[in-house]
């Protein structure tokens, strides 16, 4: 009894003709008898008074034959009251930009757990557990959560419902100044600065090097290159920036002079030369093009194919004078990258980006100005709406970038499973035909709405319209401690996997069954065998019982009075139970 008080209905069962008593202990002499079964000779059933407490009954045959015995050995009955359920504790949730959202609940009692809803009003559970992992969403959504406890049985009245909301925010930088080189025994530390465009704090974090770091500090340990990286420590209200990650070196004293460029150097971008820093030295660069400068580290724009050659540089010191040199090769870059869309279907809102370019040989593609992970190919099939961009690099990895494209993807196109209790099962959405995988192999016979589910593992379904057109639904993970995993033995040559048969001892042949389907269990139990089928709708459609005497009981089902689809069935036998699926198709 669920909710702290209330009644319960008890019932018995096994003893022909069906006659019973109903005790308050295991003792007591004189049994209990509703008004309202005062007169009846069948007492199967017993009705409680109103119980705030749990409570024992006892139940034992009734004998009206033997007056000096008319009560049989008596069966304990105990009737549990769980107090009221409390709503559960959870939160709101805000991020930037469409994604997946994982909510948490809390304050279930010991051994409870929690339902998430898709609203306050549905009946049929998405998820069972402490957090939940929402699909990528793309607009704010309010879903709903109860705590359960018992197994399942109780659940709390009153539902809280978390709102997760997608908000347009800004994107946002990170300035991070160039660190220029420093001398080794000279420079004993530097201090790092970067900012944030939101103003949230900057996090540094050492990448490789001879280096110490300390919060914004970083202390040289030796001579070589160094690595560090800024990112902001960002929260839900602000988009996250990108990290920005700086080289620089740690240099011997002022005998050695280095210099460098970043690579690959492409036509239209800045050559950056690099020079060691030399304490009180003169700077005099020449090269290429008429180019010179008097800067410890001089740039170039908008380099040209003229621009590669021999860059020279002289450095007069206090008490020397050092000299290097370094040739730039300047590679062109690609001149055009054209990105189009083109619808995929008729039949749903679904299209794929198409990149044409000049000799571009990878590329990079983002979403809403975000690199994209994975996304490396010269077409990309959304699946989310925004704004896609993309980067293409010729072999020297030279890249040009797109204009972005705007791609509104009509949620309605992409298919979802709903998961059903009692019996619990898997529903589709309305197609002209279904091909369900379960791990990627195909189910043998599986052209319905619905399937049980039998096993642990993921989920997925085909869907074919009557245009022909074909949508499969994302991946469902199922996992639940009463399934067991699926059985690869159950592979057929056809590289399909069947469900319907051989199920804990349970055979049922023909799959798919016409005019009559055989069952063979094999059961050490002996006595009566309660026989139920169960359509997809959860409502017994045929219920009877046989005996069982040997340890292969035989049952043949008559389906004259079945329609086509598929039926769970379920013997009982002494606590036994056994189930099964069978599919009619005349």
């Amino acid at each position: 009894i669920c909710g702290g008080s209330g009644t319960a209905t008890l019932k018995a069962s096994g003893v022909n003709p069906k006659r019973y008593a109903w005790f308050t202990s295991s003792w007591d002499k004189t049994s209990l008898v509703k008004t309202s079964q005062s007169t009846s000779t069948t007492d199967t059933t017993y009705t409680t008074s109103t119980l705030t407490a749990s409570k024992d009954y006892w139940v034992s045959a009734s004998n009206s034959t033997n007056p000096a015995c008319p009560y049989g050995l008596r069966t304990k009955v105990p009737v549990e009251v769980v107090a009221a359920l409390k709503p559960p504790l959870t939160s709101n949730v805000t991020r930037c930009g469409a994604g997946k959202f994982t909510l948490v609940a809390t304050g279930a009692p010991v051994g409870g757990t929690y339902r998430w809803y898709n609203s306050d009003t549905s009946k049929t559970w998405l998820h069972e557990g402490a957090s939940y992992l929402t699909d990528s969403l793309t607009s704010t959504r309010v879903y709903s959560v109860s705590i359960v406890s018992n197994g399942g049985k109780c659940e709390s009245p009153v539902r809280k419902n978390p709102v997760v909301t997608i908000k347009t925010c800004t994107p946002q930088t990170i300035t991070f100044p160039t660190v220029n080189d420093l001398i080794f025994g000279f420079d004993d530390y530097v201090v790092l600065k970067a900012t944030a465009s939101s103003g949230l704090d900057v996090e540094f974090q050492f990448i490789s090097g001879p280096a110490r770091l300390s919060k914004d500090t970083l202390f040289p340990t030796g001579i070589g290159e160094i690595i560090v990286s800024a990112r902001q420590l960002g929260n839900s209200i602000f988009e996250e920036a990108p990290s920005v990650i700086r080289k620089f070196r740690a240099l011997p004293s002022s005998s050695t002079i280095i210099i460098d460029y970043d690579k690959p150097l492409c036509t239209g971008s800045e050559l950056k030369l690099v020079s060691t820093a030399i304490k009180n030295g003169k700077y005099f660069w020449t090269g290429p093009n008429g180019f010179t400068s008097t800067l410890q580290s001089p740039s170039v724009y908008n380099v040209a194919l003229v621009d590669s050659g021999k860059y020279s540089l002289v450095v007069h010191a206090p008490n020397d004078t050092l000299s290097a040199f370094i040739q730039v090769k300047v590679f062109k870059s690609p001149e055009k990258i054209t990105l189009y869309t083109q619808t995929q279907s008729t039949c749903a809102k679904e299209y794929q980006l198409f990149t044409k370019g000049d000799s571009l040989y990878s590329y990079q593609w983002y979403l809403n100005a975000k690199r994209m992970l994975g996304a490396a190919d010269s077409t990309w099939k959304p699946s989310v709406t925004g704004v896609y961009s993309v980067t293409g690099f010729n072999a020297a990895g030279c890249g040009i970038s797109s204009s972005p494209v705007y791609v509104d993807i009509d949620p309605d196109s992409i298919p979802f499973l709903t998961r059903l209790k009692n019996p619990t099962r898997l529903q589709a959405p309305l197609a002209q035909s279904y091909y369900w995988f379960v791990d990627n192999y195909l189910v043998a016979g599986s052209n319905t709405r619905e399937l049980p589910l039998l096993f642990n593992g993921n989920y997925k379904v085909k869907l074919i319209d009557v245009n022909g057109c074909e949508r499969f639904t994302p991946d469902l993970t199922i996992y639940d401690e009463d399934l067991p995993n699926l059985r690869t033995d159950r592979l057929q040559a056809d590289g399909t996997i069947q469900l319907y048969s051989d199920w804990s001892g349970l055979k049922i042949f023909p799959q798919p069954a016409t005019v009559q389907t055989n069952l063979i269990w094999s059961s050490p139990k002996r006595g009566e065998v309660s026989i139920e089928l169960i359509n997809t709708q959860g409502q017994l459609v045929h219920a009877e019982i046989e005996d069982k005497s040997a340890e292969e009981f035989v049952y043949k089902i008559p389906l004259q009075s079945l329609s086509n689809g598929l039926y769970h069935v379920r013997l009982i036998c002494e606590g036994k139970q056994t189930q099964g699926v069978f599919v009619v198709s005349k």
